[in-house]
């Protein structure tokens, strides 16, 4: 690996088919490595957006699709280091981007002052063989007015959302996300503690990966039995899958790995 410094590195994308490494820390700036060699392809890069999530970066080409806490989409054109702000809303806040092969589904919630009001919309744009974003068609989901944190199977194909409602009688869930069928399928109620653990990762099909700030833990989905939990000294900023039984836990001194 280049011997390249970046303070507080907080997260990564992988992209296996690539095998390109995106790196970016807390101040959204990154670097790009071709893997296994740890070759740099680009100069170090400015993603200008913070706290970004692996499971909501979108990549094709030369490209990466992302949100910003602007109410809008962003893509980061590696060529050059430019990024370019794509989707543009003052009432909906763009929250999650999911890619399924060549289909990007933008989620955007709406939000007035602290109160959240409306519905959660979902548009989905093609992406083309330039890298251009096409729209396609939109749906609006009730009657969630928030689905965060997006997460991936181990397999990479499962899609879990948080998804939060204004009703006592519908109350929130972990949804699968079925693109295909336009439809959140409910997995994993979200309790107290639960919207606290909010790196959930989907593993196995009936495993969930959970990191807050101060511990990561491994939880059975039928029985909600916590099959392993670490707590390292450090701050905790996330935490992802590596295999079935190995992780890695990002902190503010360094990244761990573990095996559970």
């Amino acid at each position: 690996m280049s011997p390249d410094k970046l303070s507080n590195m907080c997260n990564f994308y992988y992209d296996k088919d690539t095998k390109q490494l995106l790196v970016y820390n807390t101040s959204g700036h990154a670097y790009l490595y071709q893997m296994p060699e740890g070759k740099r392809l680009s100069k170090k890069l400015y993603l200008r957006a913070m706290n970004l999530q692996p499971a909501s970066i979108a990549h094709k080409g030369d490209y990466y699709w992302y949100s910003d806490t602007n109410f809008c989409l962003r893509r980061l054109d590696i060529k050059d280091g430019s990024t370019k702000q794509i989707l543009k809303d003052k009432e909906r806040r763009v929250v999650n981007v999911i890619q399924v092969e060549d289909k990007l589904y933008i989620f955007t919630d709406m939000r007035r002052g602290i109160e959240i009001e409306g519905y959660v919309k979902i548009l989905c744009y093609h992406i083309d063989e330039n890298g251009d974003l096409k729209y396609e068609f939109e749906w609006g989901e009730r009657p969630y007015v928030l689905m965060g944190y997006v997460r991936r199977d181990f397999d990479g194909k499962t899609v879990m959302v948080g998804a939060k409602t204004n009703t006592k009688y519908v109350g929130d869930y972990y949804v699968a996300f079925e693109p295909e069928n336009k439809r959140f399928v409910p997995i994993y109620p979200i309790t107290d503690e639960a919207w606290e653990l909010y790196g959930h990762t989907m593993l196995e099909e009936n495993k969930i990966f959970a990191a807050n700030p101060k511990y990561v833990k491994v939880i059975d989905i039928p029985s909600r039995k916590v099959l392993a939990k670490y707590e390292p000294e450090e701050t905790i900023y996330s935490a992802t899958f590596l295999t079935k039984n190995k992780g890695a836990i990002f902190t503010d001194r360094g990244v761990y790995e573990f095996t559970f």
